[in-house]
């Protein structure tokens, strides 16, 4: 007896194109899978660098201020002295106060004189959405009845300015 028969063979090809075919659903699902677990770990990661930037920013905040409030105790016990002010100490502490000021300015978002002009309070606070404007119509020149015939135009009194130069 033969070992392959069509018939054998149908069902043998039928095997192996469902066979196949699972083979490339499992690597789809797989593909998709790797790709949405990638996907996690990426928005995972995004999410601790803004968590750890925001607690950065958080943390240089108050030290920022902690170090304006004891900048300004020192300043006020350097005014304090009296006839033995140091002149020059009071001039490094102030420039070191302004500059922990406007660092606390900046982390704080607040914006800089200038930067920001406030609402006028008659304005609406949402633009509206530009509009296209109105595309001009060109009279169209009536068409001709039925009846009559169509004119070729009449011939220029000067040729010569119509008709291209023959060189």
């Amino acid at each position: 007896m033969p070992r392959f028969t069509a018939e054998s063979a149908r069902l043998a090809g039928q095997r192996s194109a469902a066979l196949a075919k699972q083979r490339r659903a499992d690597a789809l699902q797989r593909a998709a899978d790797e790709a949405k677990a990638a996907q996690a770990a990426k928005d995972a990661a995004l999410l601790a660098a803004l968590n750890e930037a925001s607690t950065f920013t958080a943390q240089l905040k108050a030290r920022t201020r902690a170090q304006t409030l004891e900048t300004l105790s020192r300043l006020e016990e350097e005014n304090a002295k009296g006839e033995q002010v140091d002149g020059a100490k009071l001039d490094r502490l102030a420039s070191a106060l302004e500059r922990l000021a406007e660092l606390e300015r900046i982390l704080d978002g607040r914006p800089g004189p200038g930067n920001r002009r406030p609402p006028r309070e008659d304005a609406p606070s949402v633009r509206p959405a530009p509009r296209s404007l109105p595309v001009p119509r060109l009279p169209t020149p009536p068409a001709p009845a039925a009846d009559e015939a169509i004119e070729p135009p009449a011939p220029s009194p000067r040729p010569w300015l119509s008709e291209p130069p023959d060189f």
